[in-house]
């Protein structure tokens, strides 16, 4: 009998042990997946007038590049079926930025009119959740939404100029992926 008592006590204290772990990891979760840094890294800052780098302000730039299918599960289909306009996203075709950078967010105007804000760390909007941060270098801006998964990653050069690589995966459709090349482009006073 005191055989069998030996083993609930071994049993109850793996239990313990292991809903102990389960708890630690769903913390882990609840906390965010994101690891990026809410710190702006040292002389990063994209406030300014950007243009596509050698193009002039209203030159017309190419369309996206599309690769592979989706993963994140429906039908695939074409440009037209991915389940919301890609057109509705501004920095996709954006030409031209203007971009207003302090220590907790940036603002985004856009040649088409559009103004987009944007905070460090993690914020959970009603159609997306969206984590804003620096991986090394680079800022990354990590979109979740219904209809799609989107990542930029803006990165300056040593030249100054700033490169923004967007992957953009629609629930439905192929996955887009751009990448602009914008310079400074200085306003004279």
């Amino acid at each position: 009998m005191s055989h069998f008592c030996i083993k609930r006590v071994c049993i109850k204290r793996v239990c313990i042990k292991l809903a102990s772990i389960a708890l630690g990891c769903s913390l882990l979760v609840a906390a965010g997946c994101s690891s990026l840094s809410t710190e702006v890294p040292h002389a990063f800052d994209l406030s300014g007038d950007w243009v596509i780098a050698g193009s002039e302000p209203d030159a017309e730039v190419g369309h996206p590049a599309r690769a592979g299918h989706s993963d994140r599960g429906g039908r695939h289909g074409r440009e037209a079926n991915v389940g919301f306009d890609p057109a509705t996203l501004p920095m996709i075709d954006a030409r031209a930025m203007v971009i207003e950078q302090d220590a907790t967010s940036m603002g985004i105007a856009y040649q088409n009119g559009t103004y987009r804000d944007v905070s460090w760390g993690e914020r959970d909007f009603r159609l997306a959740e969206v984590a804003a941060g620096w991986d090394g270098p680079d800022l990354v801006i990590e979109t979740e939404g219904r209809s799609y998964d989107m990542v930029e990653r803006y990165r300056l050069g040593t030249d100054g100029n700033l490169r923004l690589e967007i992957r953009l995966d629609p629930a439905r459709g192929d996955q887009i992926n751009v990448v602009h090349v914008y310079r400074r482009r200085v306003v004279a006073e």
